[in-house]
């Protein structure tokens, strides 16, 4: 199974390659954003091929849906946008390229999500039916069940 770091990776560096070669700085995201786009990708893959983008859970925060997993990022690339792609963090740990699946997924997801800002992605995912049955109840671990994200993802990508 994948883990949310080995996805977080992939995305961060994707949306680089699309801020580049797209000569768009919309495609780079920071922190939030990136737990937003991690969860819609979740939410999709889980609708449509009834498997997992990756194991981590994601909970509820007030703030929206935050994936477990991936608190490597601020502490070593901070809280602005992430612009320098992730090769290894700090402790070595090489990631883990991920499936065909997953690729399709990521590029699915900022190619229909990438463009837009912070606040319109908390928006969205914060609109969804998964993170909407815990809203106003933050004060545990909120951990969003994967039949409920799959739900979400079924409104989110009709087709």
């Amino acid at each position: 199974m994948c883990m949310a770091r080995d996805v977080a990776v992939a995305m961060v560096n994707k949306s680089i390659d699309l801020a580049e070669a797209k000569n768009d700085n919309r495609y780079l995201m920071d922190f939030v954003k990136l737990h937003k786009l991690l969860y819609l990708g979740q939410c999709f893959i889980l609708s449509r091929y009834d498997m997992c983008l990756f194991e981590d859970d994601i909970s509820a925060h007030r703030c929206g849906p935050y994936v477990d997993g991936i608190g490597f990022i601020p502490a070593e690339y901070g809280f602005g946008v992430l612009k320098e792609k992730i090769i290894k963090s700090k402790n070595g740990v090489v990631y883990l390229p991920i499936s065909y699946s997953r690729t399709e997924t990521v590029d699915l997801i900022l190619e229909k999500y990438g463009t837009k800002t912070t606040d319109e992605i908390v928006e969205i995912s914060k609109g969804t039916k998964a993170y909407q049955a815990y809203e106003g109840r933050y004060d545990e671990h909120l951990r969003i069940p994967t039949e409920k994200m799959a739900d979400s993802g079924r409104e989110l990508f009709r087709s």
